[in-house]
């Protein structure tokens, strides 16, 4: 609601705005979009106090800047809606993002742990590959003993070498 509050002098008047108290991005907007109207040569918005002092052409009436103003305000809430609309598909964009880098983090540590038991029973295979391959070397081993064994017995009993 834009009421005037101080209309004595022609071409100057004091509005009260209520969503104007406490905004400082509605007393820069309105600042802004209001001198830009032909209409109106100046505008000193107030935040603290809720009030804008808009200085304007003596040819136009306090109802019609207060139109003016209305619209303006209007065409602000308008852009928040929408800016608020923004942020709200922004931060469900970012959700999900976040839902599906926590998904394929979970993946990647079920791969990691399917790696790390395949690597396991990998490791555990070599081993036995290793632990069967000494035994069959020291088994060869006592072949070649037992071998050099029989032919020194061989030559000692006068055989002929093989």
């Amino acid at each position: 609601m834009i009421q005037a509050i101080h209309t004595a002098v022609k071409g100057r008047t004091r509005y009260k705005i209520h969503q104007l108290y406490g905004s400082k991005s509605l007393k820069t907007y309105l600042e802004r979009s209001l001198v830009e109207k032909e209409e109106i040569k100046d505008v000193s918005a107030n935040p603290l106090t809720g009030n804008i002092l808009v200085l304007y052409h003596p040819d136009k009436t306090p109802d019609e800047i207060a139109s003016l103003i209305a619209e303006s305000v209007l065409n602000y809430n308008s852009q928040q809606e929408q800016v608020q609309a923004e942020n709200c598909e922004t931060l469900q964009q970012l959700a999900q993002m976040v839902a599906d880098a926590e998904a394929e983090a979970v993946e990647d540590r079920q791969l990691l742990v399917t790696d790390a038991s395949e690597f396991a029973a990998s490791s555990e295979e070599l081993r036995q590959i290793i632990a069967d391959a000494e035994a069959e070397a020291t088994e060869n081993q006592q072949l070649v003993v037992t071998g050099a064994t029989q032919v020194k017995q061989s030559a000692k009993n006068g055989a002929p070498a093989l």
